[in-house]
């Protein structure tokens, strides 16, 4: 990453003292798309397993206040630098989305999410099973997968709408 950083710096350097247009606005614009497509991964997991699962929210809101920190540090500056500013933006944006999915996924609806929980005692005072919907409190999860049991309902189920036997 360091060379990476390194070139970024010389090849910037370059435009601007040959001229060429655009260099400094590259520089500014190349780390606004990154930071949106470093989130895309958790976005799709999120999708995915309709919760928002090992994800600190302790660090989603520390990078969100480091990001409201800096786009107010930028505006006691002399110019207001665009770039960085939108730069800034898009984590709040992203940090904010990240939160708002946490918020609908396993605060508003815990019902539709793939996660459940494994950490917590699955019986209630009256000693039924009580759901096993995920618990934000819990720290030992997994995604739901059938059970033998489940898929042999299932098979059952679907062989009596199609009326042909239940495989061996």
């Amino acid at each position: 990453m360091a060379g990476i950083q390194v070139g970024a710096i010389y090849a910037t350097k370059y435009g601007e003292d040959n001229h060429v247009k655009g260099t400094t606005i590259a520089a500014g614009v190349l780390p606004i798309v990154f930071v949106v497509l470093g989130f895309m991964p958790q976005y799709a997991d999120i999708y995915k397993d309709k919760s928002v699962v090992g994800v600190s929210m302790a660090f989603i809101a520390g990078d969100a206040m480091g990001a409201i920190f800096s786009i107010i540090s930028l505006c006691f500056r002399d110019t207001l630098d665009i770039l960085a500013t939108l730069t800034y933006v898009m984590v709040l944006i992203c940090d904010l989305a990240v939160f708002g999915f946490f918020l609908y996924y396993n605060k508003l609806n815990p019902s539709l999410s793939r996660v459940r929980n494994l950490g917590a005692d699955n019986t209630s005072d009256h000693g039924t099973e009580k759901s096993t919907m995920f618990d934000p409190e819990s720290t030992i999860v997994t995604i739901a997968e059938p059970s033998a049991e489940d898929r042999d309902v299932n098979k059952r189920d679907a062989c009596a709408e199609h009326d042909h036997p239940l495989p061996q």
